[in-house]
């Protein structure tokens, strides 16, 4: 699970998705329902915390060193990986960008 999650393979995408959701929030305040905006703006702030985790990392020069509240990074990870996928996938204008070409 820890190669999976590691920072080397998921970091710069999140890192990207983190960078744009700013933008595709404003452009699409007034073309979604409130309920749905909020639910990526949620997503959003599990993007932010996922990017967070990954930079802590090179502070701990570990994977396996405990954050504040004793869990791993890798468990951290894991954790709010669990959150966005509760969310859905990330807005298809941004994956576009991203990855251009890829088919969700």
């Amino acid at each position: 699970m820890e190669q999976l999650l590691s920072k080397e393979l998921m970091y710069e995408p999140m890192k990207q998705v983190t960078e744009k959701f700013p933008l595709w929030l404003e452009q699409n305040k007034n073309k979604i329902s409130e309920k749905e905006w909020n639910q990526r703006n949620n997503q959003y702030g599990c993007f932010q915390k996922l990017v967070q985790v990954y930079e802590e990392q090179d502070n701990d020069n570990s994977s396996n060193n405990n954050n504040n509240n004793g869990t791993t990074s890798t468990g951290r990870l894991l954790e709010l990986m669990q959150q966005v996928q509760e969310y859905g996938q990330p807005p298809c204008e941004i994956i576009n960008e991203i990855a251009p070409g890829l088919e969700l």
